[in-house]
């Protein structure tokens, strides 16, 4: 797995929000979802503009399994979240098409990591 190098943030819009223009560079981590009730962004924390008037939750930290994984393939997310929430720990996921991301709040993030370790898993040296 890597840590993603930069701090994350959830926020939300309303349905019918455009799609913001500061949102629109292409070398900022972004993942949108619009559904007829919302519009939701995980994206960098330093991407959102200070006066954003949105709901938003700041100070996650994100990591992301370092291989492709066939959509056939069972149990990927289980083997990290399961050890996760055993030890109390609230852990979100973003699937794309080619890689699983897991969010947990930053000031868990150290914790997360050692009893991911402790799971098995281990934690390549970021770019």
């Amino acid at each position: 797995m890597k840590t993603l190098p930069f701090g994350i943030s959830y926020l939300r819009l309303s349905a019918d929000t455009d799609f913001p223009k500061w949102l629109e560079k292409k070398d900022i981590f972004t993942v949108v979802s619009r559904t007829e009730n919302e519009f939701s962004i995980v994206c960098e924390t330093s991407s959102v503009p200070l006066d954003f008037a949105g709901k938003h939750d700041s100070g996650w930290t994100g990591f992301y399994l370092n291989s492709v994984f066939d959509f056939s393939e069972i149990g990927i997310l289980r083997q990290i979240a399961d050890p996760l929430t055993e030890n109390k720990i609230s852990v979100n996921v973003v699937s794309t098409f080619d890689t699983d991301y897991f969010f947990v709040k930053s000031n868990d993030f150290k914790r997360a990591k050692e009893i991911l370790k402790k799971s098995g898993h281990n934690f390549l040296a970021s770019e």
